[in-house]
């Protein structure tokens, strides 16, 4: 056994964690989007386009974080984790981007654009570290500490990122009620 199945090993029951955790996650948005769909525009209503992009994001989050968690709890060789890695982390960067323009440029009523904006930083900065160990494994750049310190920092960013988002997604619909 090399020293990354080693490592791998030694990781098992975090990334076991942040799988059962992110999955209850991903059920949070949905909680917060069934409580008052309206408000973020879901099925097709008018809404709040900002919350609508942060939410999608949020979800893409806890996606990536489950996705990553289960895929670093089977025995592959350090080269096909890294693609996969820089896979996922691209993707999520690629959309985060996406909506960070989007709503950059088009009109955010309800929400303040700046709340908006300040909840994609710390998911584009953890998709950055999930692409880095990713491409930086395969490409061998990076150290195996270094790829242990991007991957958890990442899931921790994603997870923190995520949590806050949904906080406010449903403290958003609680408002609405009042």
């Amino acid at each position: 056994m090399d020293d990354f199945h080693h490592q791998l090993m030694q990781w098992n029951s975090f990334f076991s964690s942040t799988a059962q955790v992110s999955g209850g996650l991903v059920g949070l948005v949905f909680v917060a989007l069934t409580f008052k769909p309206e408000a973020l525009g879901v099925a097709g209503k008018a809404g709040d386009s900002g919350l609508r992009k942060l939410a999608r994001q949020t979800f893409s989050d806890f996606i990536n974080v489950l996705l990553v968690s289960l895929l670093m709890l089977v025995p592959y060789s350090s080269n096909q984790i890294g693609i996969a890695l820089g896979i996922v982390g691209g993707l999520g960067l690629w959309r985060a981007i996406q909506r960070i323009v989007s709503v950059a440029r088009g009109p955010v009523p309800g929400a303040a654009r700046g709340q908006v904006m300040q909840r994609f930083g710390l998911s584009l900065l953890g998709n950055l570290f999930l692409f880095a160990a990713g491409t930086g494994t395969v490409m061998r750049l990076i150290s195996d500490l270094m790829f242990w310190s991007f991957l958890f920092s990442s899931i921790i960013l994603l997870l923190i990122s995520g949590t806050r988002t949904a906080w406010l997604l449903l403290m958003h619909e609680a408002d609405g009620d009042a």
